[in-house]
């Protein structure tokens, strides 16, 4: 897939009632991708999400989740073919995102997540971030 073409995608998805941010994660976003690699686009939304749009968007045969369709962090998405390439969707909630965020930038996690959330908690990707100084430490100290 093309530079052009993810852009575009990203382009249509920002247009979408709902969505206030893409972000490439994964692999690609890293530099760590091979060629046969998917393309991990982070849906970040605030309040009501319009998978009706999103499905119109997608196609035909693909299966778009209703946020919570997946669990409480990754709630959601779809996983499409683009040409030969695989695009995943990945639905995060911005309220939730920011509130987490807040909350280990104050101290101790008061929420349990399932591993690909914690090890976000303490790790945050280079796709996300609040500022370029906001940083969540492993070991964050009470303030």
């Amino acid at each position: 897939m093309r530079n052009e073409e993810l852009q575009a995608m990203a382009a249509r998805l920002t247009g979408v009632d709902g969505i206030v941010a893409v972000a490439l994660g994964g692999s690609r976003a890293r530099g760590l991708h091979r060629p046969d690699s998917d393309y991990d686009l982070g849906l970040y939304y605030r309040g009501g999400l319009d998978t009706a749009a999103l499905r119109a968007l997608a196609g035909e045969g693909v299966e778009v989740s209703e946020p919570g369709g997946w669990g409480p962090w990754v709630n959601g998405g779809a996983w499409l073919t683009v040409g030969e390439d695989r695009v995943d969707w990945i639905y995060r909630d911005l309220d939730r995102v920011e509130a987490v965020w807040e909350g280990c930038r104050e101290g101790p996690l008061r929420d349990r997540f399932p591993a690909e959330g914690t090890r976000w908690a303490s790790t945050p990707p280079r796709t996300w971030a609040r500022s370029p100084s906001a940083r969540c430490s492993p070991t964050p100290r009470a303030r």
